[in-house]
């Protein structure tokens, strides 16, 4: 019987730009899905150590409009660098510019540009992935190892995302439905 006892000391998120999440989305595909519906106004957005729902409502706030009318395609971590497309429906177009450049040049970390005018709201879904740059600190040699030993195949086939407190449960019990995957 081995009772070795391994000691994983890598660590993860120190900082946000450890973890940038970028949306990989399809304009062309999201204008003929949505053929023949209302038009929305899409914008990129970026954030720094925003929730995804406290950023929908600092943007909500300043285009003057409610939150509910606002769509993403998939909820992004709060800590770290994250960007993704959003729609927002009933826009003044007349202030438009003016609240980009207000919310650009105001609200720290936060960010947004207008992509275009398109019919239909973007959606949970809608994106087509996510291309993740994470750092990964404090690795001890056992962890290099294996890093490098499945370099080739994660290049390859790339990684499950299993990564992060939004991707399995609520409330905190994460770890524990993670556990037991």
């Amino acid at each position: 019987m081995n009772n070795e006892i391994i000691l994983y000391c890598m660590k993860l998120k120190q900082i946000p730009d450890d973890f940038i999440v970028e949306e990989i989305f399809d304009l062309k595909k999201l204008r003929e899905k949505n053929e023949n519906r209302k038009p929305y106004f899409y914008f990129l957005l970026k954030k720094k150590n925003y929730s995804q729902i406290h950023a929908i409502e600092k943007v909500a706030k300043i285009f003057n409009t409610s939150r509910k009318l606002i769509g993403f395609a998939g909820t992004k971590d709060k800590v770290g660098i994250t960007s993704g497309i959003i729609s927002m429906y009933n826009l003044n177009e007349k202030n438009l510019e003016k609240n980009i450049d207000y919310l650009n040049e105001n609200v720290p970390n936060l960010e947004v540009k207008f992509l275009g005018k398109f019919n239909g709201r973007i959606s949970l879904g809608d994106n087509s992935g996510n291309k993740f740059k994470i750092v990964v600190r404090d690795l001890n040699e056992k962890e290099i190892s294996n890093l490098y030993f499945n370099k080739n195949v994660v290049e390859k086939n790339g990684v499950l995302n299993f990564f992060d407190e939004q991707r399995f449960g609520y409330a905190g019990n994460s770890h524990i439905i993670g556990k037991y995957m």
